[in-house]
């Protein structure tokens, strides 16, 4: 053999260490060997004998659950392996019905305040409505000054709702000016706050964010007082367009979050900055109210809520299309609509609108339902108004929503058609 030959066979042989040593470990991820294990193993397993596994947890990253559950614990240990597996199944508890009784939560964790950009988002939800299909009653009371992660809070019950408040300081956005420096009289200070309130509402098993809820408009207590700092009353009387006095209530406390889901665990992190007190009471339907009351009075329970909001809107029509002027049309006509619709507008305001849309030539004929959506105490129609005017036919997209109040179903708009 040459020489040449003998060096191109050492080139190859370092070509191969190189790939196996460094090139393949960077591409594969694993620990560089040069004898395979199914040759290495042939040999250890001559030497290893196993008479007893002992095996100890000294790690000190190792942390368990500490959300006062009970667990079943198994340990998996193989003799060809140097890992301990420990397997921790939660034993499931059933949460109990609820009596009726208030619960007194233990006091929950201070959290170190921090700054906290100012933000407005609303919390708009697609239905809102007045009151549930059950009388609701305070479950638990949350209250403090300071943020605060709460102590786990166990529903009961499959809907519930939080309603919240928060109360500011008088002076809170009036500048503070602070006394002069006595080295330079014409200096002066002044500072103001701005306050900031929310909370988180998360699932104690699994702290997944249910919901992030954040006051809408944010906290402005010019807004809330209705004369935007020039009174102290929080209600007002304002104009509508066609020159109607409206009585409005500025203030929007309490905030109502309403909830689908429940029978779980939940804690609420709440973050607050430059305010008084906040208080949230947690509600849940009364115990008492769900053995005396069905979930709809009269003919509610006998109807589906779908055919009484057809029967709602026939005998809206067939009021419109007669005198409202007389009674009883005039009482009938307003015990259609919700009593939100009636407070912004009153009785007479909604019969001189509806006088105004007939005046203009308006006949309507009928309401063409396309779909309906109902759950609880709420619910909507989607359709449209077929009318009239001049001889022409016309069609309208209208949407209904509806809304129990003291036990029945309800218009919670006033539809009115434009053209």
């Amino acid at each position: 053999m040459e020489k040449r030959d003998i060096i191109v066979i050492v080139v190859a042989i370092l070509i191969v260490l190189i790939m196996a040593m460094y090139i393949k470990p960077l591409v594969t991820g694993k620990e560089a060997k040069l004898i395979p294990d199914e040759i290495s193993n042939i040999f250890s397993q001559k030497n290893e004998t196993v008479e007893e596994v002992n095996f100890s947890i000294n790690n000190s990253n190792m942390s368990l659950p500490s959300d006062n559950q009970t667990y079943n614990t198994s340990v998996n240990v193989s003799s060809n392996e140097s890992e301990v597996n420990i397997t921790l199944t939660p034993t499931v508890t059933q949460i109990q019905p609820w009596n009726g009784s208030p619960v007194v939560l233990p006091p929950g964790n201070l959290t170190q305040q921090g700054m906290v950009p100012r933000e407005y988002v609303s919390s708009y939800q697609r239905y809102s409505f007045m009151e549930p299909a059950v009388q609701l009653k305070t479950y638990t009371t949350i209250s403090g000054k300071y943020s605060q992660t709460t102590s786990p809070i166990t529903i009961p019950s499959k809907y519930w709702e939080i309603w919240y408040t928060v109360e500011l300081p008088e002076d809170l956005q009036n500048p503070m000016l602070e006394e002069q420096s006595e080295d330079d009289p014409k200096v002066q200070s002044l500072s103001a706050v701005n306050p900031y309130f929310e909370f988180s509402v998360i699932n104690a098993e699994t702290n997944q964010v249910i919901r992030r809820v954040i006051p809408p408009g944010g906290l402005d207590p010019k807004v809330w007082k209705g004369t935007f700092g020039r009174g102290e009353d929080s209600k007002t009387t304002i104009l509508s367009e066609k020159g109607d006095e409206i009585e409005v209530n500025w203030d929007p406390r309490p905030w109502k979050e309403k909830f689908f889901e429940g029978y779980n665990t939940y804690r609420l992190d709440i973050h607050s900055r430059f305010i008084t007190s906040y208080s949230l009471d947690i509600k849940l339907p009364d115990p008492v109210s769900l053995e005396k009351t069905d979930v709809s009075k009269n003919d509610l329970n006998r109807s589906t809520p779908s055919s009484i909001f057809r029967q709602i809107m026939d005998y809206f029509i067939m009021l419109y299309n007669g005198d409202l002027t007389l009674e009883p049309n005039k009482t009938e006509f307003c015990n259609l609509f919700s009593s939100e619709v009636l407070k912004n507008r009153g009785c007479d305001g909604c019969i001189r609108e509806i006088n105004q849309m007939k005046s203009s030539g308006v006949n309507i004929s009928e309401y063409k339902i396309d779909n309906s959506f109902y759950r609880l105490n709420e619910g909507n129609l989607k359709g449209s108004f077929i009318w009239e005017r001049n001889g022409s036919e016309y069609v309208t997209s209208h949407e209904i929503p509806f809304v129990i109040d003291s036990g029945y179903w309800k218009m919670d708009i006033l539809p009115i058609i434009r053209f």
